[in-house]
């Protein structure tokens, strides 16, 4: 049946019905938007081609099509009985979970004995690393940032009866566990700074992350000072510490809207990704800044040169390390093969240099400097990295700081939940600092709207961009106890006082901006951001079209 011609047989004069069918060649040369309207027109003429055919003489010639053969092989009944063992993903996450803590538990048991039991310290570092996942895969599936189950979870195992073994965990233990996922964080977003989107993109990037965070930090400050009665440096610390917008939060949302193709026609994903780790570093450097100032022990003199002399430090530091781990290690590029043993030095040698920098800095006192140092590094790394054609090289670094943030994350949030006693809080505090929090939130929505006012958007773009510039977590969640860490090196019972007021502060910011926030963006992305007509026609074809979308098209 080889070679049999399997077009219809038709004389001159009479149409081809088919004329509407696209070769493979001609379509691949065709734009993407003619071929969807050609598509979409083929499939409004084959509902009628019943009465096209039957009106023309066109005859057919029966040749028998035999089936293609599949060389697939039939399942045995072995793994049909398998698989009938299978779980559901939601299950199967919980379990997994489950069992790997139980695994871990009982290896550790095995190793240090007691302290591994409800009352030592190892055993509460493990059971807020795996119930902490735990309850914050119970969060997500409620629609809440997980890091609030995390939270939760320290706050429980800290106040409640009978199972508070959380107040077992030292500070000497819980302080270099949030420095380490400082220096985590800080590298993250440093990795995910984008050169090419800076700079296209400069003076909306500098003022969304620059301006938005220093006004919120002000008003917070003044409102934090005259109606709490804060000390000055002490009301700068607790807006710098409150102002950072938290990429853990808005980056896995906006990675779906751009995926869905909400807003990529003007890069608005693009921008809120760079802008949001730049924001970062603004909040972070100024905070230290001002940790400088209110626990510098050094002369006037000193004192007036520490935040320049810690922006000098972290610059040079930053850069000198950047460009040593930019450069030192051949790519896979250059070498024509991936080497993963210079892959995982790659990696030991940025988290190294990072973590040395925190911790090193601030051991010296100079906070800001380990900070600024850390951001700096990995940024500069990750330029070198790119110019260099090392693409692959850089994404799988930044695919491993992901890893490590997923195992440095539970432990943050948790830890930080346990240092919250419910009954020591000052009601007081509390009631007016939530107002001075709403407060401040308000603000920094409406500079973020102005901020974005001359920049090319509609009106309900603007609006997103405020909304999500709103959530907080992650680096309140980092720096905020570092206040109260100082305070009690320092021996002095008013400054412990004002850190712990400071961490409250920060505690209740996560609580109630990043599930709202969340929620919001969720909600807004769709109905606010606009998709490419391209993007539209491709959802009618698969029937993946949102009622939104189908309002949009219509109107």
């Amino acid at each position: 049946m080889s070679g049999i011609n399997l077009k219809p047989f038709q004389t001159e004069a009479q149409p081809n019905v088919f004329s509407n069918t696209i070769d493979l060649e001609e379509e691949s040369s065709q734009p993407q938007q003619s071929r969807l309207t050609t598509d979409l027109s083929t499939s409004t003429k084959t509902k009628n081609s019943g009465t096209t055919m039957a009106s023309s003489n066109t005859t057919y010639q029966s040749i028998p099509i035999n089936p293609p053969v599949s060389t697939d092989k039939p399942e045995s009944k072995f793994t049909r009985y398998i698989k009938t063992f299978s779980l559901p993903p939601i299950i199967f996450d919980s379990f997994m979970s489950m069992v790997t803590s139980l695994l871990v538990w009982l290896s550790v048991y095995t190793i240090v004995g007691a302290d591994n039991l409800p009352g030592g310290i190892v055993f509460v570092i493990v059971f807020l690393e795996f119930g902490g996942r735990i309850t914050g895969y119970f969060a997500s599936l409620c629609h809440l940032p997980p890091m609030v189950g995390m939270l939760g979870l320290g706050i429980v195992i800290r106040n409640v009866p009978y199972i508070d073994f959380g107040k077992y965990l030292p500070s000497t233990v819980a302080s270099p566990i949030r420095q380490l996922s400082l220096a985590v964080i800080l590298t993250r977003a440093g990795l995910g700074l984008d050169l090419d989107v800076l700079l296209k993109f400069k003076w909306l990037v500098a003022r969304l992350a620059f301006f938005p965070t220093v006004v919120e930090a002000s008003v917070v400050g003044i409102l934090v000072h005259f109606i709490i009665g804060f000390p000055w440096l002490w009301s700068l610390i607790v807006g710098f510490s409150i102002a950072a917008v938290s990429p853990a939060v808005i980056v896995p949302r906006i990675l779906i809207l751009k995926e869905q193709g909400y807003g990529v026609e003007k890069g608005i994903p693009t921008i809120i990704l760079a802008a949001a780790s730049l924001d970062n570093i603004v909040a972070i450097a100024l905070f230290g800044v001002c940790i400088g100032f209110t626990f510098s022990t050094k002369s006037l003199a000193l004192t007036i040169l520490q935040g320049p002399l810690e922006i000098l430090l972290g610059c040079c530091t930053g850069l000198m390390w950047g460009a040593f781990t930019g450069i030192v290690f051949p790519s896979s590029v250059e070498s024509g093969q991936k080497n993963w043993d210079n892959t995982v030095f790659k990696l030991l040698m940025v988290l190294g240099g990072s973590v040395a920098s925190v911790l090193g800095y601030n051991k010296l006192g100079y906070s800001g400097a380990g900070v600024l140092s850390c951001l700096i590094s990995s940024f500069t790394t990750a330029c070198f990295w790119k110019k260099r054609g090392a693409v692959s090289d850089f994404e799988t670094i930044r695919w491993m700081f992901t890893f490590l943030w997923k195992f440095f994350e539970p432990l943050l949030f948790g830890v930080i939940g346990c240092q919250i006693v419910v009954e020591t809080l000052d009601k007081n505090v509390v009631v007016l600092g939530i107002g001075c929090l709403v407060v401040g939130s308000v603000v920094r929505f409406g500079t973020t709207f102005i901020m974005v006012t001359k920049s090319g958007l509609s009106l309900k773009e603007r609006i997103f961009f405020s909304i999500a510039w709103t959530p907080k977590a992650t680096v309140q969640a980092a720096i905020g106890p570092m206040a109260l860490d100082l305070a009690q090196k320092s021996g002095n019972i008013d400054d412990e006082n004002l850190g712990l007021q400071v961490l409250t502060l920060a505690v209740l910011v996560i609580l109630l901006t990043a599930p709202l926030g969340e929620l919001a963006v969720i909600m807004a992305g769709p109905r606010l951001l606009s998709k490419p007509l391209q993007v539209m026609q491709e959802d009618i074809i698969v029937g993946r079209m949102s009622n939104q979308d189908q309002q949009n098209v219509c109107n």
